[in-house]
């Protein structure tokens, strides 16, 4: 065993050592804490990933870990850990990376939905990486953690992330989202969700036009006015 003294010799041997058990455990744990891969042009290493976040300590890590699983009891739970993750700010962002690969629906969703409050722009391409989830609750996470960050800079990687899915639950959501933004580069896809085979993602979208539009479209029946609301767009885009 080696002890860290006032000997130069002995304590560059230990500092040395503590470099090397450090590089070896890191990658390790956060391999233990099911790292994702990361989206196509990054560095999938548990090191890289660490390194984007500032590196955390195994004890933010392990942290996070914890409070994910216990967001999954119950609503007060999940309140008391969300606040907590948001006092550890981006410290536990790469901790939240690591479980988007988790077994359980609950905690995948969850690390999600925390990732959204963080605001890291570094976490976009991990929260859009969710569309291919199997789970629609994770799926559906995935919109609300980007309506988080209130960025219209966002709307086209939502609505082409999840205006397609094939679960009408997650398509509603998505245009839901759509509309809270009030923003024109939102338009298009609400126009074209009009056409969803889903009646809720319909009204949802005729509503979101509304909100941005400020205008009330009524016509005889709902193919009436979808149909208007067509006219209206190509109208707007004449500049007429």
């Amino acid at each position: 065993m080696i002890f860290c003294g006032h000997n130069n010799g002995v304590a560059w041997r230990c500092a040395s050592l503590r470099r090397g058990v450090l590089a070896f455990v890191l990658p390790l744990f956060a391999g233990w804490c099911g790292l994702t891969s990361a989206p196509a042009g990054e560095s999938t290493t548990p090191a890289a990933v660490a390194a984007s976040t500032n590196l955390p300590s195994v004890a933010d890590l392990t942290r996070v870990r914890q409070l994910l699983l216990e967001s999954t009891r119950d609503n007060t739970a999940f309140a008391r850990s969300r606040e907590a993750i948001r006092a550890m700010g981006p410290s536990a962002e790469a901790g939240l990376v690591a479980r988007l690969a988790a077994k359980v629906t609950s905690e995948r969703a969850n690390a999600v939905t925390f990732l959204g409050l963080i605001k890291s722009e570094k976490s976009i391409p991990y929260i859009l990486a969710k569309k291919r989830d199997p789970e629609i609750a994770v799926r559906i996470a995935a919109i609300e953690a980007l309506w988080c960050f209130e960025n219209a800079a966002h709307i086209r990687s939502l609505a082409e992330s999840f205006l397609d899915d094939a679960h009408p639950s997650v398509r509603d959501t998505a245009v839901i989202v759509l509309g809270r933004y009030k923003d024109a580069r939102a338009t298009p896809y609400l126009i074209r969700a009009l056409d969803d085979s889903d009646q809720l993602a319909r009204t949802c979208a005729r509503k979101g036009l509304e909100s941005f539009s400020g205008l009330v479209v009524e016509g005889r029946t709902e193919a009436e006015t979808n149909q208007a609301w067509k006219a209206w767009y190509e109208k707007r885009k004449k500049g007429t």
